[in-house]
């Protein structure tokens, strides 16, 4: 499954680096998953991992995760280059930088994410350069999503259906071909 690292229980990663790794399925880096557990990243840089499907850096299906500090460069996926979220996601102060996907460049959502303080920057994909939400919740606070690009749409965010998305004090600019798809079903995003 995993690259480097498969998870399924209460843990904790502090300061280390995951370069390179690959995975055939989940998790080029770290596949984490449990309902009941939680899982801690602080201070880690994944860098270059790839996994065929979800999840170029780390393919999130825990309970409660968070990752602090940090960055994702240059991994790739089927869906998610950075991060793929399936449960309960907070990210804060990390950067995703040049991830490259089919969906969610930077981070593909599936479920609840919270992002404070993230810069999302040079991702690209077809959809959702930056971010592809499907149908669920994103709420980015303090944060910087700028450069993306998406080939079909939503260089910056593409939110699917009914998903919803909150953006407070949050730059969504200069993605390419649009900041957010569809239009006008993100508050505060304008192309």
């Amino acid at each position: 499954m995993a690259g480097a690292l498969a998870n399924e229980g209460d843990a904790a990663v502090t300061g280390s680096t995951f370069t390179k790794n690959s995975s055939g399925e989940y998790g080029g880096a770290i596949y984490a998953y449990d309902d009941d557990e939680s899982f801690a990243v602080t201070g880690s840089g994944f860098y270059q991992n790839t996994a065929s499907e979800d999840g170029g850096g780390i393919d999130n299906e825990d309970y409660y995760t968070t990752f602090t500090g940090g960055a994702f460069t240059g991994n790739t996926a089927e869906y998610g280059g950075g991060i793929y979220n399936y449960d309960d996601l907070t990210v804060t102060g990390a950067t995703f930088r040049q991830n490259t996907s089919y969906e969610g460049g930077g981070i593909y959502n599936e479920w609840y994410l919270t992002l404070d303080g993230a810069t999302i920057r040079q991702n690209q994909d077809e959809w959702g350069g930056g971010i592809y939400n499907d149908d669920e919740t994103v709420a980015v606070t303090d944060g910087v999503i700028d450069g993306n690009t998406a080939t079909s749409g939503g260089g910056g965010i593409y939110n699917y259906d009914d998903g919803t998305v909150t953006l407070t004090t949050t730059s969504v600019v200069s993605n390419h071909p649009d900041n957010c798809e569809p239009v006008n079903t993100i508050s505060g995003c304008a192309d």
